[in-house]
């Protein structure tokens, strides 16, 4: 007996460890950033992308492989490389996101922001690809390491009950925007990414004043969506937000990431990108 003990001891020892969640939503991404440098954008969207999968446009939300198949066939290979900066994943494994620089071939440059959903067959696919024209992030396309989200020490009792609570921060947040951008400030994690408006991407609490400082405002936002891992630690919305330039109404669309920590839901990456005026 004691020597079957060692045996299978062993064997556990010698057994490879499995890919923690977040490691796999960091392969992911460079995967699906990889392909994209060998085939076109439209071809690697498609196949990346899931079943329900989302495209925020200014007036309409779209499936994902609605709006990738209106893309041109046009050859995009190596037109668009991005890589991750920061990542995160949910504890139960099934929901995860990443963010970082991106680059265009004709000299563009952004942030985006990428959620990713675990599928029934075990593979990564996004759920919403969105980003910030004109911001950059402080990383480059070399850097030897992704900054990591901390796990939650808090999660919700159930996926539901993370739900609503988090349809219930987020409601509360854009409620707020009518009266300025101190309702997410209040609700950013200490280590929270902040971006959008062509602004460098901020870092933490201090920099993202200034991040916010430079939004429109006042704002009349509203939720349209979103999602909670089922372990109710890790959630994402996404929405709408309208303000006035002049004589012409504006419009952006909202990402936010969620976790939720020892005093509620915070939001880890918000970002707020300005569709061009009409």
């Amino acid at each position: 007996m004691h020597r079957s003990i060692l045996f299978f001891a062993a064997l556990l020892i010698a057994a490879p460890a499995a890919a923690a969640p977040v490691e796999e939503v960091i392969a992911a991404e460079r995967a699906f950033a990889a392909d994209s440098q060998s085939e076109s954008l439209k071809t690697t969207f498609t196949r990346f992308a899931a079943e329900d999968g989302i495209a925020l446009r200014p007036f309409a939300i779209l499936g994902a492989h609605e709006f990738i198949a209106s893309w041109p066939d046009a050859d995009s290979a190596g037109s668009l490389q991005w890589e991750p900066a920061f990542a995160g994943a949910a504890l139960s494994g099934d929901l995860g996101f990443t963010t970082g620089p991106y680059e265009t071939a004709d000299g563009g440059h952004g942030t985006y922001l990428t959620v990713w959903q675990r599928q029934a067959d075990g593979e990564w696919r996004w759920l919403i690809d969105h980003g910030a024209p004109g911001s950059r992030t402080p990383a480059a396309f070399d850097a030897p390491e992704v900054a990591l989200l901390g796990p939650s020490a808090n999660p919700a009792n159930t996926e539901a009950d993370g739900m609503l609570e988090l349809m219930a921060a987020d409601t509360h947040v854009d409620s707020s925007l009518a009266h300025g951008w101190a309702a997410i400030a209040e609700m950013l994690s200490d280590d929270a990414r902040v971006m959008g408006m062509e602004a460098d991407t901020a870092i933490g609490r201090t920099a993202a004043a200034g991040a916010l400082a430079a939004r429109p405002e006042p704002v009349a936002a509203h939720y349209e969506g979103g999602g909670v891992s089922a372990a109710g630690d890790l959630g994402w919305t996404y929405g709408y937000a309208d303000w006035r330039e002049g004589e012409e109404t504006r419009r952006a669309a909202y990402l936010r990431i969620w976790q939720r920590q020892g005093d509620g839901w915070r939001i880890v990456v918000d970002n707020f990108a300005p569709f061009p005026p009409r």
